[in-house]
């Protein structure tokens, strides 16, 4: 797997063993990576990718470009096989919403770098084409290039609150409406007055408990709002997310936050943090307290949290069909898109 010159080398890794061995430099890249989400790390990947193997068809399909004895880019794909041993990639994800992109280091040569990985799989007389779903705008492949032909496009939307456009969350709270604003103090009174309320983050002890009531609820409201969606019941997800969910505790690179009322769970939450930037995931509630609002009254306690603990970002993910305006957030656009790929003869 080592290069001793200095010439570029590109290499596809399908095997599961190849791909473990990867952790170390994948994990070293990762830290070079200008802007990172925690879908490009190698924890992300690895479980991802147990969900991807029990799919029939599925392989993997890891493209390294490698400089100097390590790898200047990483494209994390499975081959999802069509006609025989014909094949299109999609990205290594949890089959679930999420971004998506390839790992890039920030060597000044690396839009050539990844026209490299671009013209390797193009050799593959395998791959007929991709399918690159959820790649934010900033995405090294979400411009137009030569080298991938278009097929067809889907645009969403992935709205953030800029932390630092505040002075502190009395300012943000302050520039909603006052509608918004008055509500919001109002709920959370009632829910004082209902009881012994609280607003925490939980420890490892007490995040299992708290992620398997945040799935069952919101598997509950999947099943009565979108009666014909798969990703939510299918096999794996709660488990994938439990276990990364588990797995970033111990450094608070993840935040599940619960309102509590008498120790019982009215709403949960599941986030991720990655350097200065908070990306929400899951939330679910309790229907008995619907009248409380407990779903936004938690987006804004986290969003208070967020200010504390000095995070310049809240990103609040793909999809803008639950009020997430009504935070202020701004918007980003987020690609899904299917393309061929221009042949190169070898």
């Amino acid at each position: 797997m080592r290069n001793n010159g200095s010439q570029p080398r590109f290499f596809v890794i399908e095997d599961e063993d190849a791909f473990l061995n990867l952790e170390q430099d994948w994990n070293a890249l990762f830290a070079r990576i200008a802007s990172p989400t925690p879908f490009q790390r190698f924890s992300w990947g690895r479980l991802c990718w147990q969900r991807h193997r029990t799919i029939p068809g599925r392989r993997l399909y890891v493209a390294v470009l490698e400089v100097e004895n390590r790898p200047v880019v990483i494209a994390p794909f499975v081959a999802n096989r069509r006609f025989g041993v014909f094949a299109t990639l999609t990205f290594l994800d949890s089959l679930t919403p999420q971004y998506n992109e390839i790992l890039v280091g920030g060597e000044c040569r690396s839009e050539e770098y990844i026209e490299m990985v671009i013209a390797g799989i193009r050799r593959d007389w395998r791959v007929l084409g991709l399918r690159l779903n959820w790649m934010p705008e900033e995405s090294a492949l979400a411009g137009s290039r030569p080298s991938l032909r278009l097929v067809a496009s889907k645009t969403n939307r992935a709205l953030y609150v800029d932390l630092d456009r505040y002075e502190g969350y009395d300012h943000y709270l302050h520039s909603l409406s006052p509608n918004l604003r008055r509500d919001h103090g109002r709920r959370v009174r009632q829910l004082r007055e209902a009881g012994s309320f609280s607003h925490c983050l939980a420890s490892r002890e007490t995040a299992p408990t708290l992620l398997a009531w945040l799935f069952a609820k919101k598997r509950d409201w999947v099943a009565r709002r979108f009666p014909k969606s798969e990703w939510l019941p299918a096999p794996g997800t709660e488990e994938l997310f439990t276990a990364a969910a588990i797995e970033g505790l111990a450094d608070r690179r993840t935040w599940v936050t619960a309102l509590t009322i008498d120790d019982r769970p009215i709403a949960v939450a599941l986030a991720y943090r990655e350097g200065d930037i908070l990306f929400s995931s899951k939330s679910a509630y309790d229907p008995a307290w619907h009248k409380m609002s407990p779903c936004r009254t938690l987006d804004l306690l986290d969003i208070e949290q967020a200010f504390k603990e000095g995070i310049h970002r809240v990103d609040m993910m793909i999809g803008d069909e639950f009020g997430k305006e009504r935070f202020l957030g701004q918007a980003r656009h987020v690609f899904s898109r299917r393309v061929r790929l221009a042949r190169v003869r070898v």
